[in-house]
């Protein structure tokens, strides 16, 4: 098992410079909820696992 320490993510925010501000917000705010020894590949799978089923139930919302 491989370990990580502090996780970095780069947004351009050339574009769309307030969604961009929310996002990296919420993305630490995610990331905070892990501990630094946890494998890289679980965090990412389980942003990408949260992200999504968030963007699928507020979609689903939006629709009713």
């Amino acid at each position: 098992m491989k370990t990580i320490g502090p996780l970095s993510v780069t947004i351009d925010m050339k574009e769309h410079v307030a969604k961009s501000h929310e996002v990296l917000e919420e993305v630490q705010r995610r990331l905070k909820q892990f501990s630094p020894k946890v494998d890289e590949d679980y965090v990412l799978r389980s942003l990408l696992l949260e992200i999504t089923f968030d963007y699928l139930e507020a979609k689903k919302n939006k629709n009713q």
